[in-house]
């Protein structure tokens, strides 16, 4: 059987997956000059690599599964790159379904990175050294020694988290979605102390095929960067338009 050029240009999925929403979360992050992908994990994977940016600097480290049940693996993680004193990392979890919603996902997403005191398995990633390094502008990496202070600079960082859930939607019109922003903002108001979160739907127009955010963000998330994200996502007024993310 032999499938024309055009008939693939024309083909449209009847429904998406988490696969898709967390390609799409990562492509919103990739190639802006405030934020640089720290990492993204693909299904069934077992270990990754991690990238961070610090003073001009883009560091790699190895990270495997680790704390299953206590720690989660962020499925996106982005590096904020506008600030000098800290590192801001954004960690988000895709879903396919809102039913999938678990208020301990942003502490489990931390413990990732910080560990967990009273748990062996796993450091987590900052108490891990890194073995390599870059200039932004090269393409050859080099083997950090190992008595070199700087494979423990992540540990040594100021170190800011801010979180991220999605679900999807699917191919669904805008003006579908009149019970999606409520169902967010109550979630966030269950919580006693509420995370630094951004919690968002995510659709794609039934007649477009692009896909747009309706991002709730919760009243602890840091409103400059707040204020950027709402700049690169695609957003719908419900029952209205789609406006298209802007280019940083």
């Amino acid at each position: 059987m032999t499938v024309s050029i055009e008939d693939l240009i024309r083909w449209r999925p009847e429904r998406f997956s988490e696969d898709h929403l967390t390609n799409f979360v990562r492509e919103l992050f990739n190639g802006k000059t405030r934020w640089s992908v720290a990492y993204c994990n693909p299904p069934s994977g077992s270990w990754k690599e991690v990238l961070l940016v610090n003073d001009g600097d883009e560091y790699l480290q190895e990270i495997h599964k680790r704390g299953v049940g206590r720690m989660k693996r962020p499925d996106v993680v982005a590096q904020y790159l506008g600030d000098e004193e800290e590192t801001t990392l954004l960690l988000f979890e895709s879903k396919q379904e809102k039913s999938s919603w678990d208020p301990d996902l942003p502490a489990m997403m931390r413990r990732f990175f910080e560990g967990q005191d009273d748990y062996d398995e796993s450091s987590g990633i900052r108490n891990v050294p890194f073995w390599h390094r870059r200039k932004r502008s090269d393409d050859i990496w080099e083997t950090i020694p190992e008595d070199d202070p700087e494979r423990d600079w992540f540990r040594r960082r100021a170190v800011k988290y801010v979180y991220g859930f999605g679900y999807m939607v699917g191919p669904t019109s805008p003006s579908d979605l009149s019970g999606e922003s409520a169902w967010m903002r109550q979630q966030l108001a269950d919580y006693e102390e509420v995370p630094p979160i951004v919690v968002m739907t995510v659709g794609w127009d039934p007649e477009t095929f692009e896909p747009y955010t309706v991002p709730v963000f919760s009243d602890t998330f840091p409103e400059h960067l707040a204020d950027h994200l709402r700049t690169i996502l695609p957003t719908v007024d419900e029952g209205e338009g789609t406006t298209a993310s802007g280019p940083d």
